[in-house]
């Protein structure tokens, strides 16, 4: 890629001239062995066309190098309309790059726009003539041979190819290329792979394990240029005697390229080699390596190697029709074993073997851990490349979604022996800084190139493509990891940090211990708790002055903790038995006078902000066990806490508990908990059924024939149930995949409302809108409950869930 650009300002300067279509193919003479490169052009009609407004070619346009070319190339634009030819690049004496271009003889050559046309000066050679024209600050040489044109940008260049009659020997290899190209294009490239000219090198020499300059002398692309895109298509021959990377896949078939299956929504590049036969590929490997004998390797069942470039690191892929074997191999280099996200990772003590088994394809890589999805092995030297690759494929975050993926699909078969997509801006990262491809707007476009081995053949397809109007990835995975010291036994929670806005996390292990981690990570402190919390956690500000605490009961205690996980000591309070409920804290007024509702059986206790005992409240004793924490609720301009009771009584009392409604039937009441929804107290019962209670104790039954196992969530305009796999929002159902859901949650975040619902047995955590639509890149890998918010104050939500025993992950939405 080094001087790429120098053969895109050739095809820029190209858009500028038109012309009829004529074609000559007579002039294929002229394309001696010593040219480098040489350009066919049967239609420069069609060449100003599809090339002079090429968004990507365009690019180049503001290189300071392009003004060179552009004043060599001048003379194109004053050719007559029917000058069709070859142009043809060769090198000097001096190592400078010189071109002619070969046409039919014009009776008048050049059209400037006066008509005029002067002639600096004839030089005498041997037999001949050679003319010397100067168009505006351009000279031009021109010699006729026979009955073709021969225009040179210099003289050496002219006496070079331009040969007198009867002194041109036929280039056959050369001419077998020209005859695979597609005589219906309107310009061709063909390449003298035999010339190591860098600008030769420079366009095909740089696709990552590829090494073109070894294959047949000379191959032929044809272009095909639009507004937005350029794909060049070619053939090649592969020379048995010659080595070559390619020549690992002669006699193979390509199998279908996996690897953007697997590989990360994010990746920055990959490359997939497919073949159908082992046996055969090791058979060419042994003839290129110049071994006695294939390598022997306990990989006989890969069919597809998949390089996958993200972040910086490289990750290789193997895609089998066997595992039992390659598993057993790598136990047998097994360091250790861990586990993330349901996958064992293994560390590897030996991390060679692959450069050993896959040269020249793979070199220098460091397998230090490996895993295995599906029948594939990915492998990575960093921990952290390998848990990515893991996380986005259970997220089916892959790249298979990819905008630019899904546009180079387009351009390219299902299969192929090799196949690269790159990013623009990688590619710019491979080149030499000065180079003109580093220097050139390429951040927008996306690398395809896509081989396909036939035989001895080689088919070649290359393609620039733009990425306009692509999106972003609408979930972004954290790179952080939160670290339990044990299995979690709380969903991971919200809280806020009064200092900072931002948001914490707070969750607790199967110890009792609880844990605040700042949203980078950081463990901010553990707390061993004597029990395990009984529902959320509150965030309160006990003494005014914008400093938050945390409030919660476990089984047998009320405890308030400060910032720094200190027990704040007038809230420390204890109860004989453990059946405390879940703390309710009512803040009726929002003046921050809260109450702190505590119920044990059929007791309750009422405190104010400073850990008293509300003495005005009367409702201490209810008339059955309490089966669940006591809520406020609001309709009109009334205040409602309601208690639901062991024996199917309903009850709301007033601020003073005073009894404001009792339900007129008992009702059977399911395990979901209560919820005022379009100012009805709603619930369900064991029947399944939908149970609404108004202001003067009237009870509304709707039968929805649930199951005795339904969830459900309600606030005042949203109904949601979990009935099976079948997710009710306000009455429109989707059917999700069998699996064991957790109670759905509506989750209230500015004037938007989402649905959660997480699937423990598959991992899958699901996001729906109000209209139940799921959440684009939902679901994503999870095994808890999640919690939702704008965690950094940047306008945009995240997402905290568990991804294995002992660790959280937080996802970003955009």
């Amino acid at each position: 890629m080094r001087c790429l650009g120098a053969f895109f300002l050739f095809l820029l300067v190209l858009g500028s001239c038109s012309s009829e279509e004529k074609t000559n193919t007579s002039l294929t003479r002229f394309v001696t062995e010593d040219a480098i490169l040489a350009l066919e052009i049967k239609n420069l009609r069609h060449v100003k066309d599809s090339l002079s407004e090429n968004a990507f070619l365009a690019q180049f346009g503001a290189l300071p190098s392009y003004a060179s070319f552009k004043k060599e190339l001048a003379f194109l634009k004053h050719l007559p309309q029917d000058a069709s030819g070859f142009l043809i690049f060769s090198k000097t004496k001096q190592d400078s790059l010189a071109f002619i271009y070969a046409m039919e003889n014009q009776s008048d050559l050049f059209k400037t726009k006066d008509g005029s046309l002067t002639v600096a000066e004839k030089i005498p050679v041997e037999n001949d003539t050679i003319r010397r024209y100067v168009i505006g600050a351009t000279q031009i040489f021109a010699r006729l041979v026979e009955n073709d044109l021969l225009l040179g940008s210099s003289l050496e260049a002219l006496l070079a190819n331009g040969k007198l009659p009867g002194n041109y020997e036929l280039n056959t290899a050369f001419e077998k290329a020209y005859r695979s190209s597609d005589q219906g294009k309107a310009i061709s490239l063909f390449i003298n792979l035999k010339k190591k000219d860098s600008l030769v090198t420079s366009f095909i020499n740089d696709l990552p394990g590829i090494d073109f300059s070894r294959l047949n002398e000379w191959t032929s692309f044809d272009i095909l240029g639009r507004k937005n895109q350029l794909t060049f298509n070619g053939v090649t021959t592969l020379l048995d005697s010659i080595p070559t990377n390619l020549a690992l896949f002669m006699n193979t078939i390509p199998a279908v390229n996996t690897t953007p299956s697997f590989a990360p929504l994010q990746t920055d590049a990959l490359v997939s080699y497919s073949f159908d036969d082992y046996a055969v590929f090791a058979k060419n490997q042994q003839a290129i390596l110049g071994l006695n004998r294939p390598v022997d390797s306990p990989f006989k069942t890969v069919e597809e190697i998949g390089i996958i470039f993200l972040n910086g690191e490289k990750a290789i892929l193997l895609n089998t029709f066997g595992t039992q074997d390659i598993a057993d191999f790598l136990v047998s280099k097994r360091k250790r074993a861990i586990e993330y996200q349901g996958n064992i990772i293994l560390e590897h003590a030996d991390n060679s073997f692959l450069d050993t088994s896959f040269q020249p394809l793979i070199k220098d890589f460091k397998a230090n851990y490996s895993t295995i999805l599906e029948n594939a092995f990915v492998f990575s030297s960093a921990k952290s490349t390998l848990q990515t690759i893991i996380s986005n494929y259970k997220n089916e975050q892959t790249f298979l979604k990819n905008p630019n993926y899904q546009n180079a699909l387009k351009n390219t078969t299902e299969t192929a022996t090799m196949l690269y997509i790159s990013d623009g801006s990688f590619a710019k990262a491979l080149v030499k800084p000065n180079s003109n491809l580093a220097n050139a707007k390429i951040a927008n476009y996306t690398l395809v190139t896509q081989l396909v081995a036939d035989g001895n053949l080689v088919h070649s397809n290359i393609a620039v493509l733009p990425k306009d109007g692509q999106k972003p990835a609408l979930v972004n995975e954290s790179s952080t990891r939160f670290e339990l010291d044990q299995p979690l036994a709380s969903k991971p929670q919200f809280v806020s940090n009064h200092n900072t806005k931002a948001k914490e996390i707070v969750v607790q292990d199967i110890t009792n211990a609880l844990y605040l981690f700042s949203a980078d990570g950081k463990r901010i402190w553990k707390k061993e708790l004597q029990g395990k919390i009984q529902g959320g956690i509150h965030q309160v500000d006990l003494f005014k002055n914008g400093k938050l605490q945390l409030a919660f009961t476990t089984t047998n205690e009320l405890i308030v903790l400060d910032r720094n996980g200190k027990n704040v000591s007038f809230f420390d309070k204890t109860y004989s038995g453990e059946s405390l409920n879940a703390l309710a804290v009512f803040d009726y007024d929002k003046k921050r006078e809260y109450r702190f509702v505590v119920t044990q059986n059929d007791k309750v206790f009422m405190y104010d902000r400073k850990g008293k005992v509300v003495s005005g409240f009367t409702y201490k004793k209810a008339e059955a066990p309490i089966r669940e924490a006591p809520q406020h609720m609001v309709i009109g301009k009334k205040d409602y806490l309601t208690f639901l009771l062991e024996d199917g009584s309903f009850k709301a009392v007033n601020r003073k508990g005073e009894q404001r409604v009792k339900a007129k039937e008992k009702i059977a009441f399911s395990d979901n908990s209560l919820h005022l929804h379009k100012n009805t107290f709603t619930l369900t019962d064991t029947d399944g059924k939908l149970c609404q209670i108004d202001v003067n104790g009237n009870v509304k039954r709707v039968a929805l024939s649930l199951s005795d196992y339904h969830k459900m969530d309600a606030n005042s305009k949203l109904f949601v149930y979990m009935n099976e796999n079948v997710l009710s929002i306000n009455g429109k159902k989707t059917e999700l995949d069998l699996g064991a859901y957790t109670h759905p949650r509506i989750i209230e975040i500015g004037s938007s409302n989402f649905i959660t619902v997480t699937d423990l047995q598959n991992q899958k955590v699901y996001l729906f809108d109000s209209k139940s639509n799921l959440v684009p890149s939902f679901p994503l890998y999870g095994t808890s409950e999640i919690d939702m918010s704008d965690i950094d104050n940047d306008g945009k939500l995240e997402l905290v869930t568990a991804t294995t025993e002992n660790s959280l992950r937080v996802y970003h939405l955009n």
